[in-house]
């Protein structure tokens, strides 16, 4: 155990959160807590404490007084030394349940019509391809149920699989050692992701984070030969796929390197109520926190909020309780 704690702590950012763990004694801490004490993504730090958890060192329990409220301590058996570093950190593959019989496996996330759906997203998988392909594919397919708030996998981990997303949300995300956080993509479903690293066997891209409790399936890059063996077909879908991530890198690209912040969030706020396939796309009609779209745009909530205003004198959205709504479409399109 103990040769397994060091990796663990081999991460600089995971220390910090282990200290102040610590800090925090027998009270214990809840994620959002410590992410605003470390200045860090609450994500980030939910992510960490599942590794501290998973490896021993750190518990958890639900607040008796608030059930959806989750207080993290220190285990009574650990005893980590932070500063002790062996070696890389060890990233274990993300545990995926076992193969579901096929006959329980719905495919309707590999079925979606092909081309752009509502919300931007594309499956891989298109009507383009025979019933009898879908099916072999499928197959293959383990489901696994989220809650919101879990962290799939993480940015750097080995490559998992291809996901379909039946039903919630998922959002895709890169971060620095800062905790700042760019959200790349919002994921709904009859929509994939992470097919990337299924064929390039490289690391994770991108930290992947369950918006709203979903139903995934997931086909394992463990078993990519079979399923390449029994469906080449895929690989011809999958260009496709890829041809349309490149083109949403290249309008995210243009987004942070030519627009001013008060265009690219009245870009994004365009592509959350409008079929389109831009980082803003996938929202579900719900409102955006501030948060959300300083996340979207590659900026900080206090330039989100003076951007806000900007477009509220302008006349083009207004702001009420929290709530933003459009009121000339046309002029934030010609803002953007």
């Amino acid at each position: 155990m103990a040769i397994d704690r060091f990796g663990v702590l081999a991460d600089p950012t995971r220390r910090r959160v282990l200290a102040a763990l610590a800090r925090s004694g027998t009270e214990g801490r809840t994620a959002g807590d410590l992410a605003r004490e470390l200045g860090l993504g609450r994500s980030l730090v939910s992510y960490h404490l599942a590794r501290l958890q998973a490896a021993g060192i750190a518990s958890v329990e639900t607040d008796v007084t608030d059930r959806r409220r989750r207080i993290y301590r220190l285990a009574h058996d650990a005893a980590p030394r932070p500063s002790v570093h062996r070696g890389p950190a060890r990233q274990p593959r993300p545990a995926l349940p076992p193969p579901v019989p096929p006959a329980d496996v719905a495919l309707g996330a590999l079925a979606a019509d092909s081309g752009i759906v509502p919300g931007g997203q594309q499956p891989l998988l298109g009507r383009g391809l025979p019933a009898a392909t879908r099916e072999r594919v499928g197959r293959y397919a383990q489901r696994r149920r989220a809650s919101a708030g879990e962290i799939l996998f993480t940015q750097g981990d080995p490559a998992c699989g291809i996901w379909f997303v039946e039903s919630g949300a998922v959002r895709l995300f890169t971060s620095d050692t800062d905790g700042r956080e760019q959200t790349l993509q919002v994921v709904r479903p009859d929509a994939s992701f992470n097919e990337v690293p299924f064929f390039d066997l490289g690391p994770e891209p991108a930290t992947a984070q369950v918006l709203e409790d979903a139903t995934l399936l997931v086909l394992p890059v463990g078993r990519r030969s079979e399923i390449l063996g029994a469906a080449p077909e895929l690989a011809t879908a999958a260009a496709a796929s890829f041809a349309f991530r490149l083109r949403q890198a290249i309008a995210l690209v243009e987004d942070l390197s030519f627009r001013q912040v008060a265009g690219r969030v009245a870009r994004v706020l365009l592509q959350a109520v409008l079929p389109h396939a831009g980082v803003g796309a996938g929202s579900g009609g719900r409102t955006l926190t501030q948060r959300e779209i300083a996340e979207m745009v590659g900026s900080s909530r206090e330039v989100v909020a003076r951007a806000l205003r900007q477009l509220e004198r302008e006349g083009l959205i207004r702001v009420e309780q929290g709530r933003i709504v459009l009121l000339d479409r046309e002029g934030l399109a010609a803002r953007q």
